[in-house]
């Protein structure tokens, strides 16, 4: 499968690279703020951009600090906080911001995850709040968030937000800030005979997947494999730059061939 999508890339000499940050980039951390790339990645991710590919970051940090983890002079394009920052790769920012319902949603959900949970469980941005679990849980489990869990779905429809479940958590964020939204605004952008591949870690990138379907190349990144829809697995960190080296290596072989 991923043959197929080199040699595309090396008779047309154009790609695109969307990857997730935290977690796929990045080893698994509950703390967003201290996560820092693989070893390494960042220089493939630069040589990468200096080949003609385009390559996407999706984040649910600010821009600045995914740019300054992988390096603020690479031509990166990158997508914060959902989507409510765009970065592109000359460095042009680009911000917005939810409508005022689904802040006062969100308001609503953090007091009410207050009288559940730690202060140190919960994290709030301007987008989403998220609580941390100390056991494992799923959605819809006897577990103590549960009750969390039935207060959060509430505020749902009422002020447009969005409940997922993440490893270790859950989280309800404004509506149309996800990687889901990202992606379809990415893939209008695109054509579609350009060859274009979507990288994340888990369950929160399925809706990803699924639109790259007959579209690209989908990679589930993660140490353990789960059920995905992804098409490969890369198991990181060394599959990971492997994959990034075959990358590159066939935007180098076209490189060469149109010399001839």
């Amino acid at each position: 499968m991923t043959s197929v999508f080199f040699d595309q890339i090396r008779k047309t000499g154009k790609s695109v690279l969307i990857s997730d940050y935290e977690g796929t980039l990045t080893p698994s951390m509950k703390d967003a703020e201290a996560t820092c790339p693989y070893n390494g990645i960042s220089q493939k991710l630069e040589r990468l951009a200096a080949l003609r590919c385009r390559v996407i970051i999706l984040s649910n940090g600010k821009v600045n600090r995914v740019s300054e983890a992988l390096g603020k002079n690479i031509p990166l394009e990158i997508w914060g906080l959902w989507g409510a920052e765009r970065r592109a790769p000359e460095g042009t920012l680009k911000v917005l911001y939810p409508e005022t319902r689904q802040k006062e949603g969100l308001t609503i959900a953090y007091n009410l995850a207050r009288n559940l949970m730690n202060d140190d469980d919960l994290e709030i941005t301007p987008l989403s709040v998220r609580a941390f679990f100390r056991s494992p849980y799923t959605q819809g489990s006897d577990h103590e968030a549960q009750e969390l869990e039935r207060q959060w779905i509430g505020l749902v429809s009422l002020h447009e937000l969005r409940l997922m479940t993440f490893e270790g958590g859950m989280e309800l964020r404004a509506r149309g800030f996800d990687k889901g939204s990202i992606v379809r605004k990415i893939l209008k952008e695109i054509s579609e005979d350009c060859p274009c591949c979507y990288l994340g870690n888990g369950p929160s990138d399925e809706e990803a997947f699924n639109l790259l379907w007959g579209r690209g190349l989908t990679g589930l990144v993660n140490q353990e494999y789960q059920e995905s829809s992804a098409q490969i697995w890369l198991n990181p960190p060394g599959e990971l730059l492997k994959f990034c080296d075959d990358w590159i290596w066939s935007l180098e072989s076209w490189e060469i061939d149109s010399r001839d």
